[in-house]
């Protein structure tokens, strides 16, 4: 009875499902097939805005992307680095798991520090159960945060910087939602900036067995509590 139990307990949490899950990437691969368009403003997936940014083919003007054949350079050809949006409402419910991923590299044209801000906005102020949030590959691990209005990056890296990886991971304690941005906050004005590649939002729910797992994990559970009485029963003599 003990053993049964135990395979319907195990055979309830492989039928366990994610309540909710939705997956995000944009390495910026489907913008174009050829070579690189500086001020590009057409993304499927952004909006530009108070000035320009490059879409950048790997190769071009000694860039090599993280992956893939394109990334971007926040600061454009205009002398006036652009405002870059991503246009997708990042919407989440109370418990669930949100992940923003980016990379950001120097420019790697010159060994000059170029300077990014980024920011990961909520629409309203936000409770949090935790957040991990990382900085060029370096986490730093909150507790419940209460009333959070955003996550902030400044961002400062040499030319020769590789591609380091930057985002947040948190569980929210109630519904929302919020944006992510990038903004060059020194102004940039010689049309060379951080180059941005492999964009990824992930949000993943608590898991939850479904109805048919609930009457399964029951029965075990009964079946055990029917074999732990047997096991009292006193022996006749």
């Amino acid at each position: 009875m003990v053993r049964l139990a135990a395979a319907l307990g195990a055979v309830a949490l492989a039928a366990a499902v994610p309540a909710s899950a939705f997956s995000f990437f944009d390495g910026f691969e489907g913008e174009t097939t050829g070579p690189s368009i500086l001020n590009y403003a057409g993304f499927a997936n952004w909006t530009v805005s108070d000035g320009t940014v490059d879409l950048v083919r790997s190769g071009d003007f000694r860039i090599r992307c993280r992956t893939g054949n394109y990334c971007v350079d926040l600061d454009g050809s205009t002398s006036n680095a652009g405002k870059f949006r991503l246009n997708l409402p990042i919407v989440f419910a109370a418990g669930e798991t949100v992940a923003v991923e980016f990379w950001l590299s120097g420019n790697q044209r010159n060994g000059a520090t170029d300077a990014q801000q980024v920011w990961f906005d909520f629409a309203a102020p936000t409770n949090l159960a935790s957040a991990v949030w990382t900085n060029g590959g370096v986490d730093t691990v909150y507790g419940p945060s209460p009333g959070v209005v955003a996550f902030g990056w400044n961002v400062s890296l040499p030319g020769t910087s590789p591609f380091l990886r930057y985002g947040v991971v948190f569980t929210p304690t109630e519904a929302g939602s919020a944006t992510l941005w990038f903004d060059d906050w020194r102004a940039g004005n010689d049309n060379i900036g951080l180059i941005l590649d492999d964009v990824s939002v992930r949000i993943s729910g608590a898991v939850i067995p479904e109805p048919a797992t609930w009457a399964m994990l029951i029965a075990g559970f009964g079946l055990v509590g029917v074999a732990a009485r047997r096991r009292q029963r006193p022996a006749l003599a």
